[in-house]
């Protein structure tokens, strides 16, 4: 049950005397009133958090856009090593049947002309 300023200062008067429960009382309400947020102080803080939480937003953005171009980025990057290594791997491919070829002439010229043959 909520006391008002009237019952407090009824109660206290009491206790202390009118002249000395009437400070108490107004000391009280001015502190409250100090204390307590406004309508417009609630306001005002809303529209900070929601100037803040835009720039937030738009720094977040921005920071993601700057990832995905490092990733767009890294990913070309990635399919040219790819590439060069695909080719590197058919260059040591080839050199490599070439010399098994001029070791074994004979047989893997056989060889290749049985698997030839059976594909035609």
């Amino acid at each position: 049950m909520a006391v008002t300023a009237v019952e407090l200062y009824e109660r206290l008067r009491e206790k202390l005397g009118t002249e000395e429960a009437s400070l108490l009382v107004r000391y009280i309400e001015e502190a409250v009133e100090r204390r307590a947020a406004t309508k417009e102080d609630l306001l005002e803080l809303r529209h900070a958090l929601e100037e803040s939480d835009s720039r937030n937003r738009r720094e977040l953005e921005e920071k993601i856009g700057q990832l995905e171009e490092k990733v767009t980025r890294l990913e070309k990057d990635l399919q040219a090593v790819k590439h060069t290594l695909e080719r590197r791997m058919d260059r040591h491919f080839y050199i490599l049947l070439i010399v098994i070829i001029i070791l074994n002439g004979e047989k893997v010229l056989a060889f290749l002309n049985t698997l030839l043959s059976l594909v035609r």
